[in-house]
């Protein structure tokens, strides 16, 4: 089966190191995953897949079957599973297929739902360090607003301000896609880059999942 474009959050714990970060693609005999610094060639992985409209993750073990460490992307691994629920499979088998679907219709809905909002957060580039604000949030990433984006396939380092009273939220992010000040002017939106969360902890996690949840509580 071939493996479907798809952004979601994803755990994995292999070699004593256990990461929150998101996919790149999924199929029903594995997944693709985003890391900065990929386990290696053969090595056991379990993972937690967050999949879209799941109340729980689906969970399964697998062996890392190909790795790359190009900067910026696709850095990243493949992995293969050995071991997965019959029931977690059909589940991504129809995910799988629903993704295929629309694409071969156009449409390219967003994997989790985004809300709006708006606090501090601060990001590095090989370049500098920036404070700005946050436009809106996901599960798996957030856009922020900025008169200098970064590139696509930049690696920043991102700290949010959540307004939960905690420390800032620290993690990786690549930047997906960038909207300049000419562009957002032509579109009558705001300047800006939605980031995707990569190689975060199992706190950030948390603290992100906690706050996502709050923003849909208020909205319902």
């Amino acid at each position: 089966m071939e493996a479907a474009r798809m952004v979601f959050p994803v755990r994995y714990v292999s070699e004593g190191a256990a990461i929150q970060t998101t996919s790149r693609g999924l199929s029903g005999e594995g997944i693709a995953v985003r890391a900065l610094v990929p386990p290696r060639l053969g090595a056991r992985v379990s993972l937690a897949l967050y999949l879209p409209g799941n109340p729980k993750p689906e969970v399964a073990v697998g062996v890392v079957a190909a790795t790359a460490r190009d900067r910026p992307v696709p850095a990243g691994f493949w992995v293969q599973f050995i071991a997965i629920d019959s029931g977690a499979r059909e589940r991504i088998g129809a995910l799988v297929a629903e993704k295929a679907r629309e694409a071969r219709e156009m449409r390219a809905p967003r994997g989790f739902q985004r809300f709006h909002t708006q606090f501090t957060v601060r990001f590095r580039t090989a370049r500098e360090f920036v404070r700005e604000h946050t436009q809106n949030i996901s599960r798996g990433g957030v856009f922020i607003q900025t008169s200098s984006p970064p590139q696509i396939d930049e690696v920043i380092t991102v700290q949010l301000e959540l307004p939960d009273g905690g420390k800032p939220a620290t993690t990786s992010g690549l930047v997906m896609h960038r909207v300049t000040s000419e562009e957002a002017e032509q579109q009558g939106t705001v300047p800006g880059i939605g980031v995707q969360f990569l190689d975060a902890d199992d706190r950030f996690r948390e603290r992100i999942d906690q706050y996502v949840e709050q923003l849909g509580s208020a909205s319902a």
